[in-house]
């Protein structure tokens, strides 16, 4: 099966102007994706996406950039960066829990909405220290995660703001260039 390499474009260009506005304000829309990358990096059991159009509402934000970059939270990136990365590397060091011996994140990796409260009562009840440590670690990486896309975005959207703006003049002078007024 041969790509089409035109439609490839197209799609990834229509991601790109859904993912940064070109009439919405940089601050706005930053905040957006950053709502959703926050959002997405939490343990939020499969439901980011709703969570993030909800909060957008609520806010007033454009829901586009915020649910394309929710979509951060797919488990490859979930379970082998951020959940290792908030709990191991962020929540253990700063509330040091009492050591046990049970796989801790294996135990979250199995969360799902079916079976939330048995897990998560039962990692209440034999780990409730490391289930605290995990959600402030959790909660800090999703913020650090959040305010780099933040600045990533906003930085992106004046730099695309300020390049347009260039093209417009560079066409009016050559429009004034190739066309004088009559004196």
């Amino acid at each position: 099966m041969a790509v089409n390499l035109r439609s490839l474009q197209r799609t990834f260009r229509y991601y790109v102007h859904r993912l940064f506005p070109r009439h919405q304000p940089s601050t706005p829309v930053a905040a957006s994706v950053a709502l959703g990358v926050f959002i997405g990096v939490l343990p939020t059991l499969g439901v980011a996406l709703i969570l993030t159009a909800i909060a957008q509402q609520i806010l007033g934000l454009p829901k586009g950039p915020g649910l394309v970059a929710s979509f951060i939270a797919i488990p490859p990136t979930l379970f082998l960066f951020f959940y290792p990365l908030g709990y191991w590397a962020v929540g253990v060091p700063l509330m040091d829990p009492v050591a046990l011996d049970f796989n801790f994140l294996g135990q979250i990796e199995t969360l799902s909405m079916g079976n939330a409260g048995e897990v998560l009562g039962h990692l209440w009840h034999v780990a409730k220290d490391h289930l605290i440590a995990f959600m402030v670690g959790m909660t800090i990486v999703a913020s650090i995660t959040a305010a780099i896309a933040f600045v990533l975005t906003y930085s992106a959207m004046e730099r695309r703001r300020r390049r347009r703006a260039e093209r417009r003049r560079s066409r009016r002078e050559q429009l004034r260039n190739s066309h004088p007024e009559p004196t």
